[in-house]
């Protein structure tokens, strides 16, 4: 397993907070299989196998997806942390993983996995209220679930 460093793009705002994201990967024949999920990099789900140029440092300047997953990702930000606990615990009863929080900023961010097998209508169910209610920021970076 090797963990590969994705430059970011910040943009005016310095966002993302940082310049670089790291990812577990497993390399394999020329490519790389994603095993942890993004906070930061659009278009990449667990398990995706990836093609990856790297600049002289090492940090991966660009990607190309080869054989994608079939798992979404989705990223939360939390604008009320009572809520962080409760659905992730909800997350991960429906099978998805969960990373995060990420500490040290005001709002708390956090992707999820959402495995190909899972019925996305009902992780979607579970967001939506929170949404709506706006506790919760929800985005698809990575949605690769037929539409429901």
């Amino acid at each position: 397993m090797r963990e590969l460093l994705f430059s970011l793009e910040q943009d005016e705002d310095d966002w993302p907070p940082f310049a670089v994201e790291g990812i577990w990967c497993q390399p394999s024949d020329g490519l790389y299989r994603v095993k942890t999920c993004p906070l930061f990099v659009k278009g990449l789900s667990v398990d995706d196998a990836i093609r990856v140029k790297q600049d002289d440092h090492g940090d991966v300047r660009s990607f190309s997806v080869i054989a994608p997953s079939g798992n979404s990702t989705i990223w939360l930000i939390f604008w009320d942390r009572s809520a962080i606990d409760v659905t992730l615990q909800q997350m991960r009863l429906t099978g998805c993983q969960t990373t995060g929080p990420l500490e040290g900023m005001e709002a708390k961010l956090c992707s999820i996995n959402v495995p190909a097998n899972i019925d996305f209508a009902e992780v979607d169910a579970l967001l939506k209220p929170l949404e709506a209610s706006e506790r919760v920021a929800v985005a698809h970076p990575s949605h690769r679930h037929p539409d429901s």
